[in-house]
């Protein structure tokens, strides 16, 4: 998710789970995702953003700040055999996938475990594939996390098995600008399970910073 500073709260949004098509090479890295984030940024003319990662993208945001700061104003980091199909790829991981679900929403909201096993069933097996080597070689960034500077929210569910909030913990710890926000009720998919809540902790968030009116932002 990329937010321009300064747009209008209803515009915001630049980018949200763009899909764009697979050149042949390279293959899937964080070079690459790193390079192709900057390419659509230039095009758009966005010189300094706010930039948001969940799960994978949080890793991909941590390793743009620490190469680009000066492109980013604020950070919010939300923590298969080749030839399978989408539907074979599912059908032998998804129940390792509901896992990350917090109990509240395993019990009470299994239309957002739909909606993720959906999303799931449109992704390209290639691309999986090569997302799972890539995860394999993330850049070593933690001794630069003190280096970034611009005012960081991280975002984590209390019941997150996958990114636990030790984890982010020690992300607070070890990046000084940064504030630890625990969503109750929530595990590893945020944006799925309590989505008008994030919404609001990364909105105050934004406002009190910069991107909008001054107010003290509710960090734990």
């Amino acid at each position: 998710m990329v937010i321009a500073r300064g747009a209008r709260r209803d515009r915001a949004v630049c980018s949200s789970r763009v899909r764009l098509p697979s050149p042949p090479e390279p293959r899937l890295s964080y070079p690459v995702w790193r390079q192709d984030l900057l390419r659509f940024l230039d095009a758009f003319g966005l010189d300094t953003v706010a930039l948001g990662g969940w799960s994978l993208g949080g890793a991909v945001a941590l390793d743009v700040v620490v190469n680009h700061p000066e492109r980013l104003s604020h950070l919010i980091r939300e923590l298969m055999e080749k030839g399978a199909t989408p539907e074979q790829i599912v059908a032998e991981t998804f129940e390792f996938t509901k896992r990350a679900f917090s109990p509240f929403s395993l019990e009470h909201n299994p239309a957002a475990i739909e909606a993720l096993r959906q999303e799931h069933l449109r992704n390209n097996p290639r691309n999986y594939l090569e997302m799972l080597e890539a995860n394999e070689h993330r850049p070593a960034i933690g001794d630069r996390l003190g280096e970034i500077r611009c005012p960081t929210l991280i975002v984590v569910g209390e019941h997150d098995a996958r990114t636990p909030v030790a984890m982010s913990e020690d992300l607070n710890k070890a990046i000084p600008t940064s504030f630890l926000k625990i969503v109750p009720n929530c595990g590893h998919f945020y944006s799925y399970e309590q989505p008008e809540r994030v919404c609001e902790v990364m909105t105050t968030f934004l406002e009190a910073f910069g991107a909008g009116r001054t107010e003290r932002v509710g960090a734990r």
